[in-house]
């Protein structure tokens, strides 16, 4: 029968959501069903990551520039880093801290000039009111009117 066709029974049918009762006594099944084991094999394409061994970096390696480090100088935790390599990364470190102290010094002296200006007009507003009120005029009513209340 070289050739031939053999038909082939596929169950395409969604399993129940509680097993049956034979179901649950059957131990010669697979650990995977085809349908997850189809399941899995979509989801690990060619292009999903995968560990191996070219996934780990070897002992001697910089983990900074992931090279085979050149004069080895090691932290704290037993990381080990190339001396320019690590060097050169605390130089790049202190300038973005600088950079970052320059950035919250301007936004401070923003919020400084902001509330400034708030109390300056707050100011001017309570002289305002304390002037009309001196002369005879009533500011709670103009206020009334102009916040809508009247």
């Amino acid at each position: 029968m070289v050739g031939t066709y053999v038909p082939v029974r596929v169950r395409t049918s969604v399993a129940p959501a509680l097993p049956t009762w034979d179901s649950k006594r059957n131990t010669s099944r697979a650990v995977f069903t085809s349908y997850e084991r189809e399941l899995a094999r979509k989801s690990w394409t060619s292009t999903s990551a995968r560990l191996s061994r070219e996934s780990f970096l070897p002992f001697s390696a910089c983990r900074l520039c992931l090279e085979t480090a050149i004069d080895p100088v090691s932290c704290v935790h037993g990381d080990i880093f190339c001396r320019e390599c690590a060097l050169s990364n605390i130089l790049a470190q202190k300038k973005e801290i600088k950079r970052l102290e320059k950035v919250k010094d301007q936004e401070d002296a923003e919020a400084r000039e902001q509330q400034a200006r708030l109390d300056a007009e707050a100011q001017e507003r309570a002289v305002r009111e304390f002037e009309m009120t001196q002369n005879g005029l009533d500011w709670t009513w103009k206020a009334e009117i102009r916040n809508g209340r009247r």
